[in-house]
């Protein structure tokens, strides 16, 4: 089993790769550091334990899929 619950993205990442992050079962809350800009295609799709994220306003770009499939996410929303 996945023992991995929580991901705090650091502000020096750009960019996460297409399934980077799929169908951690245990990852339940994501936290995306300001630098991020592209969420890449199914990056976390099927982590169907996911309950949290919060995204940077420095997005500029969601894949298809990106959060494809996560059934318990109930807070998410925008750092400024």
């Amino acid at each position: 089993m996945n023992k991995l619950t929580y991901i705090n993205i650091p502000n020096s990442v750009v960019e996460i790769e297409g399934g980077a992050f799929v169908e951690l079962q245990g990852l339940t809350n994501v936290v995306f550091g300001g630098g991020i800009t592209n969420i890449g295609t199914q990056a976390f799709a099927f982590s169907t334990n996911i309950t949290a994220i919060s995204l940077p306003s420095s997005i500029k770009s969601i894949q298809y899929g990106a959060f494809q499939n996560l059934v318990n996410l109930t807070n998410y929303g925008q750092l400024r």
